[in-house]
């Protein structure tokens, strides 16, 4: 669970979030506006603006204070920082139950209690939220944004779109694109 920095007050937007209310509350109208007659349109766009709303406080919260069977703070923040860093990498469960001093069985039992998925599911919302910030703000070729964020190549990244977006990333980006898109 995950709280909101104290620093301004609460329901304030944090210092650059205006745009991204804008855009979440521009989906959400286009989501309500479409829920009785247009199901899987509502069902894409409630999913990329969730996955908009975690990316932005993934990189914008702090977390709970620790709790038996979760992950300490510390362990959250320097978690959270190397997948943050290593995106685009090869990121083993291993290689974070190192970071948080934890066995690999253990590390992914409280992983999934503290961020309420597994470590690579996690990783998978990361990777194609990764992908739509640059898809959105970026003519790049998805087979560059795939190998951008991680993914081995474009094929496993279309699949993971797919399953998480509900729609391949070539119609996705092709629906949003603010100018013809003729890749």
């Amino acid at each position: 669970m995950l709280l909101e920095n104290q620093t301004s007050p609460p329901g304030a937007v944090p210092a650059g979030s205006a745009q991204l209310v804008a855009r979440l509350a521009q989906m959400l109208g286009t989501a309500r506006d479409n829920a009785d007659t247009h199901y899987e349109v509502t069902k894409r766009i409630v999913a990329e603006a969730s996955l908009l709303l975690e990316s932005h406080l993934a990189r914008n919260t702090q977390s709970l204070p620790s709790q038996s069977g979760m992950l300490a703070r510390w362990q959250i923040n320097r978690v959270r920082t190397f997948i943050d860093a290593h995106l685009n990498e090869c990121i083993r469960v291993s290689d974070l139950s190192a970071l948080a001093r934890s066995s690999p069985s253990y590390f992914s039992a409280v992983f999934k209690r503290t961020f309420g998925a597994s470590p690579h599911a996690y990783l998978m919302k990361r990777r194609i939220s990764m992908a739509v910030e640059q898809m959105l703000g970026s003519d790049a070729p998805l087979s560059e944004i795939a190998m951008n964020c991680g993914f081995a190549d474009q094929a496993h990244f279309s699949r993971q779109f797919r399953r998480m977006m509900g729609s391949t990333p070539s119609n996705w980006r092709r629906e949003r694109a603010p100018r013809p898109f003729t890749r």
